[in-house]
């Protein structure tokens, strides 16, 4: 049986703590080489070898993550309590990942150097100006873009999930685990326990000799064992990782541990006005039902409705096939589509089918639904997975409307252009063989392709260059190189504009956004404050989401085009963008509105509950969630917009963007302008031209 769960309208958010769902990573996200200039430590001096095994059966980790690694993190942002403070990369040591990450479990080995290239910390306590010793924690991670070495874009801080370290959520203060330190001499000193507060390094630690060279302090003990085997192993924590797995517990047990978790972690209680009290009384005694009778499919259809009480995108759970196909099995084969002024046409329609056989044109007007106004009618349409925003739930129910169960009815006045009114009874149908196929058709992605390419380029007729973002959850390194390679090969072909297309995004990994967002800025800037909210439900800022400039750049104007359905780290990006006010954001509506942080829970047979734990702020008010990035070109939902054969708002962006480009070039030096064909008409190729340069005529996206 195959699963349908809500993460495609919603996507995946990844943050920047170190504390956040797998979002940690973003923490020790470095890559995987050996240390710079390392020489193995030879003799008795202390620890020489560092090993272990890491296991994990976080989905998102295993899926998206192509070049995993262990390395040694140098532990003074720490010890600065500075969690955006870089890691310098010559203290950066790694080492290989042996196995395959699919499986769950991989296993590394580590050579230490005779003299690391961290930061001294004199950490003893007292007040003579000793060196001091240099401290690592051993962390698992990825490479994400770029060369082998984690950059400030990548990562900053310290370890807190896949870690040696055993941290407080969301404070990330060290509480246990295993750290290595290196002393240059046997003069040095070091904590030798976590003192009354119970916190790794601060001011009321004990302090006691350590021995020069490689020691591993466990953190665990009291007070801390100093162990100076030659080889040790290190035990890597999971830690706040994004995943919690439920699945052996009963359904009760299951319900009630998420319903706990989230009544203290849900990131938008308040704003959500989420009653908790209300929701334990409503479930609860349904699932202990569903328990009673050892019935799955109603265990799995309370998760179901339990996820329709959050009005918030990012909250999802398993939907079952059979709840899919007797909610929304059977089709008519046509849509819907509201104009702005209150009218409801058909946009499109299926041959075979109901709509079709009725003679329901395309560009005809729906009068009744019923015998009620189609704009009522719709608020009653079938609502199997829940939204932020009211403008993206509504497109989303115009979807539904002419979906529903096998076999029902519904009697439609229709006026086809130039015709008179017209009743029929239309009956929902089935129109592919294959279940599976017919059930992911119903979910709103008939026209998904799992080949498609998530950066896709092209140069337009009129000159001006355009690539398409259809996600941002693929493989970080397959989707940075194919940015890299499109930025730079517009800027070749001196490219003077660019569109960037971002319709039907659902989200992904954050910090994918944030990078290709760095092409179009020279200056690094604080695009959102992240938050967690502490046992108490007191939101507690964690970190920042930076844009910081990377290469290559594309230095000429830029326009998004957006819809409804650009959600999470696609509204990343859009407000990334959209923080420049000179660049065109375009579209019918807002963004989705789904902006946060993702955590996710299995539970029993097989289903899955994912949930926000962290937002985003601007000035200390929620920024995105429940609102979305609004366009700086509003295009009017017309009759003529919607039922144009072509792509109406690449055509109204392209019309927009040519007068800015215009401006800009006029704006520059002579020496620096390119020479653009800035026209919309197209001219035939030479067929003699062996420049290498881009044909005049190119063919649209």
């Amino acid at each position: 049986m195959s699963d349908h769960s809500q993460s495609s309208p919603a996507g995946v958010r990844i943050g920047r703590s170190a504390l956040t769902l797998l979002l940690a990573l973003v923490l020790v996200v470095t890559p995987l080489t050996g240390g710079r200039g390392a020489i193995a430590q030879t003799g008795s001096n202390g620890v020489q070898f560092v090993s272990g095994v890491f296991t994990t059966d976080n989905p998102l980790i295993m899926q998206l993550l192509s070049e995993p690694y262990f390395m040694l993190l140098d532990m003074t942002p720490y010890v600065n309590r500075d969690p955006e403070m870089a890691i310098p990369l010559e203290s950066q040591i790694m080492a290989a990942a042996i196995g395959n990450l699919q499986d769950g479990e991989l296993e590394f080995r580590l050579s230490l150097p005779t003299v690391p290239l961290g930061s001294l910390n004199d950490l003893d306590g007292d007040a003579n100006d000793d060196p001091g010793v240099q401290l690592f924690s051993i962390e698992f991670g990825a490479n994400t873009f770029g060369d082998p070495f984690m950059t400030p874009e990548e990562g900053t801080g310290w370890g807190g999930s896949f870690s040696s370290l055993i941290v407080t959520v969301p404070e990330s203060q060290v509480v246990g685990g295993q750290v290595l330190v290196w002393a240059p001499d046997g003069e040095q000193s070091f904590s030798s326990g976590l003192g009354p507060d119970g916190i790794f390094l601060t001011d009321d630690d004990p302090v006691a000799p350590v021995e020069a060279g490689w020691t591993l302090i466990d953190l665990n003990s009291e007070p801390f064992e100093q162990v100076r085997d030659e080889s040790v192993e290190v035990t890597l924590h999971p830690g706040d990782d994004g995943f919690t797995d439920l699945s052996d517990l009963s359904f009760t047990e299951a319900f009630t541990a998420l319903i706990d978790e989230l009544e203290i972690r849900y990131a938008f209680t308040a704003e959500k006005e989420i009653d908790w009290a209300d929701l334990r009384a409503t479930y609860l005694p349904m699932v202990e039902a569903a328990e009673a009778d050892d019935d799955l499919t109603a265990f799995n259809n309370v998760i179901t409705q339990f996820v329709l009480e959050f009005p918030d995108g990012h909250v999802g759970g398993t939907i079952s096939d059979e709840h899919i196909e007797e909610t929304i099995g059977g089709r008519l084969g046509m849509r819907l589509a509201e104009t702005d002024d209150g009218e409801v046409i058909v946009t499109s329609v299926t041959p075979g089918l109901p709509a079709d056989e009725a003679g329901i044109e395309v560009g005809a007007t729906i009068i009744e639904w019923n015998g009620d106004d189609p704009i009522d009618a719709v608020e009653d349409a079938a609502q199997i997975i829940t939204f932020s925003t009211d403008h993206a739930r509504r497109l989303f129910q115009y979807e539904m409307l002419t979906r529903g169960p096998l076999g029902d009815t519904v009697e439609v006045t229709f006026q086809n252009e130039d015709d008179d009114e017209e009743t029929v009874e239309l009956t929902f149908s089935e129109d592919i063989e294959d279940r599976d196929a017919r059930i992911n058709a119903t979910i709103n992605v008939e026209d998904y392709d799992p080949l498609q390419l998530p950066v896709d380029a092209a140069i337009l007729p009129s000159g001006i260059g355009y690539i398409r973002i259809n996600t941002f959850y693929a493989d970080p390194i397959m989707m940075t190189s194919a940015w890299n390679a499109a930025i730079n090969t517009l800027n070749e072909y001196g490219i003077p504009g660019l569109i960037l297309d971002v319709r039907d995004n659902g989200g992904g990994l954050g910090m994918i956004a944030l990078y290709m967002a760095g092409s179009f800025y020279d200056e690094p800037f604080i695009l959102f404050e992240n938050e967690l909210m502490n046992e108490d439900g007191v939101a507690v800022p964690v970190g920042f989401d930076y844009v910081q400039p990377v290469a290559p750049r594309f230095e000429f104007p830029i326009a998004l085009i957006i819809d409804e359905s650009c959600a999470s780290a696609c509204e990343i990006f859009a407000a990334a963008i959209a923080h420049n006010p000179d660049n065109l954001i375009v579209g019918y509506t807002p963004t989705a509105g789904v902006e946060a942080g993702i955590f996710t829970w299995a539970l029993p047979g097989g289903l899955s509950f994912q949930a926000s734990i962290q937002r985003v702020t601007i000035d200390g008010e929620v920024a995105v969630e429940g609102e979305g990035v609004p366009p700086t070109l509003l295009v009017p939902r017309t009759r003529a917009n919607l039922l144009n054969p072509e792509d109406e708002l690449l055509s109204i962006t392209e019309e927009a963007l040519i007068p800015v480009i215009i401006d800009f070039l006029d704006s520059l030096p002579e020496d620096e302008e390119p020479e653009p064909d800035l026209n919309d008409e197209e001219e035939e190729p030479d067929a003699d031209d062996d420049s290498g340069a881009p044909p005049a005529e190119t063919e649209r996206p």
